[in-house]
Parts: C-alpha cells; structure tokens; sequence
C-alpha cells in the first residue's frame, strides 16, 4: 500500500476472462477486476473505478465536476499510451468520485488482447501533471501521489465493499484452485505448506511483525516448527522482572546466557550435552549421570562428591582426618572407609566430641592389612647400668615416655581390639629370658603396660597375655655388648599396649647393662 489508501476497482461480474491465454482471476480479498473478455463478447469491457480526491495537504477537495484522464502503457517508462480516454465531468462530492473507464464519451474500452502483457495506468486530473504510474496486476495496484509537490491533487483509495465477489465461502468449498490463478496472483498468497511473509503481519490481532518479531498476546503454533527463529537479546541485569513479564525468555547479552522471568526473579536456564558428570560433582554413593540428569550407558559408577573435608567412602561421606575440624574416629575406621589412602598422620578423635580434644596421630595403612594407630615413643631407652644394689626383680624408676598423652593413648584402646608391639632387649650379662648356665626361666623379665597392668616374672608363659619370645639373644652371660643380632625379642599381643616399664632381675653389678630402641619399635592398635 506504500503508507497511502487503495485505489480499488470493482467489477460488475465476480470472474471475468481477461484474455483467452489468462487464467481466470477469482478473490475475496481485493476490490476489483479489470474486465475483458472477447469469449465472452456479451460482458462489458469496462472498469469501475471510485475514489477519495484529495488536495497535496491532505484536504477533501471543494465539491463540482473534475475532468480525469486515463491512460494504459505497456511499460513504466513508455512515451506514448496504448489506450486513452478522457472523462471531461466527474462529480466530485465531500471528495467521493466513481467513474468508469471504457465508458467515456467517445472512448473505446481498452482491447483484450492489451491484458496480455504487463500494464501501468496513468491518471491526469484537470489540467495538473500525470500521476506516477503504477503497475497493473491481475488485480489493479492502488494509486496515489508520491508527494504534493508532483500534484496539487492526490488520488486516495477509500476502503470500499465490492458487490459479486467470491467470498469466503466460496473460497472454503475449494470452487477455486491455485492453477486458476495467474503467476502473480499465487505471489500474493502465502501456502499453508511453507513460504516467506514479507512486510507487516498481525497475529491474533495482537502482535505485528515486521522484521524481527515482537508479540504481547498470545500465538499458537500449533505444533509449528520455528526455522531461524532466535530469542531476543537482552540485558538481564538491567531489565525487570515482574508478574507481567512471567515466562518470558531472553538472552543475557552480556554473558550469552539464556535466562527466563518466573514473574519475581530471572532464572538461569541451564542446557546439557549428554556427557557423564564428573565423580566428584555427584554426590557420594548415587549414580553417575549425564549432565542432563539422565542414567546413560555410557555413565558409569557412583559419585563420590563430599562437603570440604570429607571423603566418599564404603558407607557414604565421612570425615578426612585431614584437620581438626573434620577428625576420624580411629586409623582403623579411616582405612575401611577408604582402603586406597596412604600411611600418614591423620587428626583422631576417638571419643567422638567428648571431653578429649582431637588430635593427631600417625596411621599406618600397610602392615598387616593396614588401619593401625602407631604409638610412638619420645625417647629410647639407653644401653647402660641401672642397677649396683644386686641381683631381684625390680622396674625402672621412670616409666617410658610417649609422644601421645596416656588420655590419648587410652581413648584409643578403648576404640581398637587389636594390639601389638616387639620389645627389643639389648643386652651386656643380663638374663632377659631363658638362662643356660642354670637352665631355667628364673630371670625372666616382666612388663608394665600403660593402664598399670603387669605380666608375671620368672616363668616361661606369660598367661594370660600372648607374649612369645621369636629371639633369645640375651641367655648367655656377657659378650653381647648391646648387638641387636644378640638381642631379645618379646612379640607382644595385647591391645593393652604400649609397654611402658620392664622388670628386671639380673643387672644388679655394675658390669651388668641393658636398653631398648623403643623409638624404632612403637606400638600399634586398631
């Protein structure tokens, strides 16, 4: 409509044949049809055209008889007019005019076979400059002024009802088919099958499209498929979201994000690849996934996602031992839980939030199946005379020190059911177990463990605690000199280690000497 009104024309008939090639015209949706037709010589060959005069302004023009004059050219551009006619009295009444071409006083209606090729019309009003031509299709093109400067008058199309027309129903009962229109008739329409949609559209009355797509009511598709369709971009942070805005979906300009309004806030959309999530991202215990939360084949395994300082375990998450705010029970539960970690210190807290404070102690995940607390000593016990009073049974005046407290040590074994340790006696002239020179175990040495607990002396079993003797270096009397090679070893069997005092009886002479290297044999529980 170039932004102006319709210059409509109607004709008497509904269908009429422009030329015997053309196909016939049929539609309900424009105002008029040029008219033709020598295989039907009865018809008239005539054109019905009203119209709304106007000045350049834009003013009705003052009422009274106007003289038109039209013309038909083959081309835009071509000088001399293939058909003419001059109408000298028009009335003109509050700017409504109807005329006929073909019907002028003395005028030929325009030949059919004119309509065989491309048309433009030429209108002259009064004495003023033609009117910019415009094309004629199978249906008249409207007209109207370019700009008041090439006309004091301009021809508007008023919005005018035709009378004869095939109507809608006559559309519906499928009475015309495509084939009957021309090439440019079809152009106009747009195919239920696909097609592209130039200029403004209105959808439902609500949304007009023109380029890009704005809508404020509502559109079904209809299980349409949008080809090339985006979401409009927009700046999240800066637009609101409010109850009117609920559902609606933008892209983060900003972070090429796509987020939606849930009427109160912008949420994030989030999209998925089907890739399995990462272990550590799925929580300890459940399925692996992909990251679009569906089980796939090709995910497998369970997560093993923990809060800070807890690790994924047998049983589900579980504290680390890694500082004192995330402790383990014991070793022993550290190394259940989690077979793969290594030996090393691990903060313990085997009262479980009790009086005792966590603390820290070495763990050794190796020996013997691993989960072993290590008690370790501070000091050794040196090689060298402790007594000159003679020979009879009697401890050390100072008990072996430990690096753990006794509280420790003793919370511990109240967690562990096993316990072990080797006591290593070096020895210079002092019975430790089994004495040649007067077979027998006489001098056998006794223990003190930490809870006060004592073994008996003298004997060969040590029953009821399970102590065996794998070594007895120390059963001659003197040329041992402290050797290792020539010690005696105590395998000990108790979760009442560590020991923390032996019972002598024969290093009552000042030649007489013996010690221990009890920071290279701690004592383990578990």
């Amino acid at each position: 409509p170039d932004g102006g009104r319709w210059l409509k024309r109607r004709p008497p008939g509904f269908v009429q044949r422009i030329h015997a090639d053309m196909k016939a015209i049929t539609t309900a949706l424009f105002a008029a049809l040029f008219v033709a037709s020598p295989a039907l010589a009865a018809l008239p060959r005539t054109v019905n055209v009203q119209g709304h005069l106007t000045t350049g302004g834009g003013a009705t023009v003052p009422d009274g008889n106007y003289t038109f004059t039209w013309r038909l050219y083959t081309s835009e551009g071509a000088g001399v007019a293939a058909w003419t006619a001059v109408e000298p009295l028009v009335p003109v009444v509050d700017g409504l005019f109807s005329a006929t071409l073909g019907d002028e006083p003395g005028a030929t209606p325009p030949p059919a076979a004119l309509f065989s090729s491309p048309l433009w019309l030429g209108i002259t009003v009064d004495s003023e400059p033609e009117l910019p031509r415009r094309p004629i299709h199978a249906v008249p093109q409207a007209l109207y002024a370019d700009s008041a400067a090439e006309a004091v008058y301009a021809l508007w199309a008023s919005d005018l009802q035709c009378s004869g027309c095939v109507g809608p129903s006559e559309l519906a009962a499928g009475a015309v088919e495509p084939t009957h229109l021309s090439d440019a008739a079809r152009a106009l329409f747009l195919s239920s099958s696909g097609g592209t949609v130039s200029g403004a559209v209105t959808v439902n009355g609500s949304a007009t499209v023109t380029g890009p797509v704005t809508a404020s009511g509502g559109v079904d598709l209809a299980g349409s498929l949008l080809t090339g369709a985006r979401f409009a971009a927009g700046n999240v942070a800066g637009e609101s979201c409010v109850t009117s805005e609920l559902g609606r979906v933008v892209v983060d300009a900003g972070s090429a994000r796509l987020y939606w309004c849930n009427g109160a806030t912008w949420l994030r959309l989030a999209t998925c690849s089907g890739s399995c999530k990462a272990p550590a991202s799925v929580p300890c215990g459940t399925l692996i996934t992909d990251d679009c939360g569906d089980v796939s084949a090709t995910c497998t395994g369970k997560g093993a996602g923990c809060p800070a300082g807890q690790l994924c375990g047998t049983t589900g998450c579980f504290n680390d031992g890694g500082s004192a705010l995330s402790p383990t029970r014991s070793c022993k539960d550290l190394h259940a839980q989690a077979p793969s970690l290594p030996s090393g210190s691990y903060w313990l807290d085997p009262d479980g939030g009790g009086g005792l404070a966590p603390f820290m102690a070495p763990c050794d995940m190796v020996t013997a199946g691993g989960g072993w607390t290590v008690i370790e000593y501070s000091a050794d016990l040196p090689f060298q005379n402790y007594f000159t009073s003679g020979d009879g049974f009697k401890y050390l005046p100072t008990d072996f020190k430990t690096v753990l407290t006794p509280a420790q040590i003793a919370a511990i074994q109240a967690v562990s059911t096993e316990g072990q340790q080797t006591y290593v006696g070096q020895c210079e002239n002092v019975i430790h177990y089994y004495y040649t020179a007067d077979p027998g175990y006489g001098y056998a040495f006794g223990f003190r463990f930490l809870d006060g607990a004592e073994t008996v002396t003298g004997t060969q079993s040590y029953a009821p605690y399970d102590i065996s003797v794998p070594q007895d270096g120390c059963k001659g009397n003197g040329t041992e000199n402290g050797s290792l090679a020539l010690a005696t070893l105590f395998s000990i069997r108790s979760v009442r280690v560590p020991v923390v005092n032996v019972k002598t009886r024969d290093s009552g002479d000042a030649g007489e000497k013996f010690g221990s290297p009890l920071m290279a044999n701690p004592a383990f529980l578990r």
